[in-house]
């Protein structure tokens, strides 16, 4: 990054205009979601609702052995490490094996020095590699409610993330079936085959070949897309399936609304937040479905925490913790059980009930699985039960109408490991530039949904969002970090969703419909400072920042709250000044000016602002680059990568964009 570069940017932050007054109107918008709903007005008669649930195993083994086409291996402890030779019975060039997702371990460079001198590291084949058999089944659950015309789709799958072009394909294998809305979402299971595809083999080149990579910008971590090519249509096939079912199987039903703090277990919750400021719900929000004898049919528990207690030791699938909740949910009488997961950005993880993750322990490895799984019994018990009593005495809701609201939004990507893995293709998505398919554009797109249910008059009961990622709570509850402690002290904090929710039952549906990583406040996002942008930075407090090296955008916070907030005026008051395209410029114009003066964030901004501009240049912001010698920064900017078509894209764009050069 050179001086006119950060020259650049600081001066287009500053020459920025101010926002208009009404899109700033916070107050005034709440006052809005506070207004009370003429409760004089008659009550309708509740419309006749019709529900169906389903489950389908999507386990990708046969006879209890995990796919995966032969190989030889080279390590002795029987796993694939990538170099290995390989049937490749597809012909498809790689070896398909299933590859652990959520965590991944290198080779220890320590005791492998003579190796990562020679022929660099590889992806540790002993832990969290490639798993040899399974715990318990995978599933796919779907529920489908039916009334007042509408029709909605759910389905939660015990996988680690599902991409917005994944969802896509499952609901169009079920598009004939006339739903208005399907929302699919991943548990986030940690204890699964690899569907986002950023979990596969993975190895450096040597040692001094990757020094020399990192110094001139390049990635020397050298992965392959982690996806199983036959699961992931397994996946999608029996996500189809399930929807299918629990449409085929709907019949008459009510609807029961619920929500109750789970209870900590011998005074630890259950919960623990890996990120400062340490806030969580720890409620579980409960819906459940009852035929007309009142015996439940399904029940959705909505309760945000990481499906990763197993731990990175053990070598079988699992669901986890999703697939405890719902086994005990239907074990406890509560129908089909779904986990839809919640707010668990920062990280939200399962708490150590018994000491297995202090630095101290000296547990056997034996002694430390008995108590996860013992652990994991807890939860999964106490979840399930706390979901089944907060509705045990909720009486059977009367709905006089169910709305549905979509907002297709497209996020900018600025994470550059993620860029590069993605321009690598280790993932299956397409690019856009101002909502226009573009092979070299920056933007992701990905979609936000709204469900609501409506009582006798009129009033909302309950209200369902989807998140495209994992957002972190205070987004949903409050409590952010305040200026004072925060990395940019100048960003402004995104609205606090739960203050523009108007209905007493509220769903937050995490990686609803997408995984685009963790979804984290402005004023606490810091870029890698480092080297290379895999490896995380410390802010000056001395707090570590590992979950921007997995988000796919610092602007993810502001475009995802914002949109949120706009979708509910418009649908609760017709209209809203928060528009896609209002929001965007918000979030643009809050990034330069909160992040420029971030080392680390100085390249990602300069991106943002030469690819797609979505506010006009205006004659300040023009005046200020002439200022800057905008000729020196377009030659250093070539002189980096002169051979890159998507530097060059970048080049012709800022010419474009202001003539006269």
């Amino acid at each position: 990054m050179t001086f006119p570069r950060l020259r650049l940017i600081v001066a287009l932050a500053l020459a920025l205009p101010p926002l208009p007054a009404r899109a700033l109107d916070l107050e005034s918008l709440k006052a809005k979601a506070d207004a009370p709903f003429d409760g004089s007005a008659p009550a309708p008669a509740g419309i006749p609702l019709q529900v169906g649930a389903s489950a389908r195993v999507i386990t990708p083994a046969t006879d209890g052995k995990p796919w995966g086409e032969p190989f030889v291996p080279s390590d002795k402890s029987g796993r694939y490490v990538i170099g290995d030779r390989c049937a490749d019975e597809n012909h498809n060039g790689r070896c398909d094996q299933l590859f652990f997702a959520g965590y991944q371990r290198l080779e220890k460079p320590s005791k492998n020095w003579h190796k990562w001198l020679v022929r660099g590291l590889r992806r540790d084949p002993r832990t969290y590699n490639t798993p040899d058999g399974f715990r318990d089944d995978l599933y796919a659950r779907a529920l489908v409610i039916k009334g007042g015309g509408k029709k909605i789709g759910f389905v939660t799958v015990d996988a680690v993330g599902l991409l917005y072009p994944e969802a896509e394909k499952i609901r169009a294998r079920v598009a004939d079936l006339g739903f208005d809305l399907v929302v699919v979402q991943a548990t986030h299971n940690h204890e699964g085959p690899d569907t986002v595809g950023l979990w596969g083999p993975l190895r450096t080149p040597p040692l001094p070949v990757g020094l020399f990579e990192m110094l001139f910008g390049g990635n020397p971590f050298h992965a392959v897309d982690g996806k199983h090519a036959e699961f992931m249509e397994r996946l999608r096939d029996q996500a189809a399936a399930a929807l299918r079912d629990a449409d085929g199987r709907a019949e008459d039903a009510t609807l029961g609304f619920g929500e109750a703090p789970v209870p900590p277990y011998e005074g630890k919750p259950l919960q623990h937040d890996n990120r400062f400021p340490e806030v969580f719900d720890n409620s579980v929000h409960a819906l459940q479905a009852r035929d007309a004898f009142g015996d439940p049919i399904a029940t959705l528990v909505n309760f945000g925490i990481h499906p990763e207690i197993l731990g990175s030791n053990i070598t079988k699938m699992s669901a986890d913790i999703s697939g405890a909740i719902c086994d005990d949910v239907q074990q406890q009488g509560g129908g089909i059980g779904l986990h839809a997961n919640g707010a668990i950005g920062g990280l939200i993880g399962p708490n150590d009930l018994f000491g297995y993750d202090a630095k101290d322990a000296k547990m056997k490895p034996d002694q430390e699985q008995a108590f996860r799984e013992k652990g994991l019994g807890i939860i999964g018990d106490s979840v399930a039960r706390t979901a089944l009593q907060s509705l045990a005495s909720a009486l059977p809701a009367s709905i006089s109408k169910i709305g549905v609201l979509k907002r297709r939004v497209f996020i900018p990507m600025d994470n550059k490991l993620l860029d590069m893995a993605s321009r690598k293709g280790l993932f299956d998505r397409p690019r856009f530039t101002a909502g226009r398919p573009d092979p070299a554009g920056q933007d992701l797109e990905t979609e936000i949904d709204l469900v609501v249910f409506h009582g006798p008059k009129g009033e909302p009961l309950a209200e369902i969002f989807t998140v495209p990622g994992e957002l972190t709570p205070e987004h949903y509850l409050g409590g952010f970090i305040p200026a004072a402690q925060a990395v940019n002290p100048a960003a402004p904090t995104p609205p606090v969703l739960k203050d523009f929710l108007r209905a007493p039952h509220q769903y937050l549906l995490g990686l609803g419909n997408d995984e685009l990583g963790y979804i984290l406040p402005l004023n606490d996002f810091l870029f890698p400072k480092g080297l290379h942008p895999a490896l995380p930075s410390k802010d000056r407090f001395g707090r570590p920042h590992y979950e921007e090296t997995v988000s796919a955008s610092s602007q993810l916070s502001q475009i995802v709250s914002w949109n949120l907030v706009g979708m509910l005026e418009e649908y609760y008051k017709g209209r809203t000044d928060l528009t896609t395209e209002a929001v965007a410029l918000r979030s643009r114009r809050a990034s330069l000016a909160a992040l420029t003066d971030q080392k680390g964030a100085a390249d990602s901004m300069l991106r943002l602002y030469l690819h797609q501009p979505v506010d006009a240049v205006t004659p300040e912001i023009h005046a200020a680059l002439l200022k800057q010698d905008p000729v020196r920064v377009l030659q250093a900017t070539a002189a980096s990568s002169p051979n890159d078509p998507y530097e060059r894209h970048l080049l012709t764009g800022l010419r474009k964009e202001l003539p006269g050069f």
